[in-house]
This record gives C-alpha cells, structure tokens and sequence, in this order.
C-alpha cells in the first residue's frame, strides 16, 4: 500500500472512473475534480502528490491550471488530453508539466509514467544540494560542513572533509 495522493482533474467521467478504480486498486489515495476551479480548489485542499490533468477543461482551462499550480507549487502535474499534436505538448511542457499523455492510453503505461515522474520528484538526492555527495552508506557536504556515515556524524577537520570531497567526486 501507499500513501501517495493524485488528483484528477478531467471532465469525462467514463476516464476518470477508470482511472480512478485503477489506481485505488493501486493503494493510491485518489480525488476527482471535473473542472478547472474545483481542481484548484482541490490541489489547495487535498495536497496530491501527483495532478493528471486534462488539457480541455470547463470553467478554466488545463494551461491556465497548470500555470497556477506553477505559479505556487512544484509538484508533478502530468498532462492527459485527446488533443496529440506537438504544439499542445510543447506548450504543456514549456509551461512546466512533468509528462504528457495522449488518450486513450493504457492503464499499466500510465501507471508507469506516475512512477517514474513520483521516482524522480520524490527522490531523496532531488533535496540535497549540489555539494553533497552520496556512496553507499557515506553522505559529504561541503555546505553543512559534515561527514556521516550510516547516517550518523562522524567528526572530521574541514581540510580533511574538503580532500575526501575532493577524492570523492574524482
């Protein structure tokens, strides 16, 4: 099971009852909005971990969404849409989406692109600043100016701690 949250935020309720059913299946924590404004009152509400998003949407379209979503959060957004040609998935992209996908699409190929999109926004290195080096159970940071090993600190002079970092990243 997990505890990772999405939000739908698509009009056509025949995809997103499939979606939905699929990935609760999953173990996902799984809402639906089914227009723009509620899908933003929903990111605010719920706090997903990952947004589908449907590019056509009543009230307030899916790239003024996404620009909102942009506009305060980091989150991943992964785009869903009937409309194929590469200006929509150009514009998506630039505008700050992590994925686009056409429909129809697979159940298991969308199930994958959530993983990979979550793999690579939810992962530990992605909040860790670029003077920080891991190996295995070793962690150098120049900026916090610390050594651990296993986890725990490990006491080091600063001119030892920038020749390790040194030899590491060589």
């Amino acid at each position: 099971m997990t505890d990772t949250k999405i939000l739908i935020i698509d009009d056509d309720s025949s995809v997103t009852e499939v979606i939905k059913s699929y990935f609760e299946n999953e173990g996902y924590d799984v809402k639906v909005a089914t227009d723009g404004m509620e899908g933003l009152n929903y990111f605010k509400i719920f706090s997903p971990d990952l947004v589908l998003l449907d590019v056509m949407l009543p009230k307030k379209d899916g790239t003024d969404v996404l620009r909102e979503i942009r506009s305060s959060s980091n989150k991943p957004v992964i785009m869903i849409s009937a409309r194929g040609d590469e200006f929509d998935k150009v514009l998506c992209l630039e505008l700050g989406a992590d994925d686009y996908v056409v429909k129809p699409f697979g159940m298991k190929e969308l199930g994958a692109r959530i993983k990979a999109v979550l793999r690579r926004c939810m992962s530990p290195d992605t909040h860790v600043d670029k003077d920080t080096l891991r190996f295995d159970n070793i962690e150098i940071s120049l900026s916090n100016h610390e050594l651990k090993i296993r986890g725990e600190s490990v006491d080091i002079p600063h001119k030892e701690l920038l020749l390790l970092h040194f030899l590491a990243k060589n």
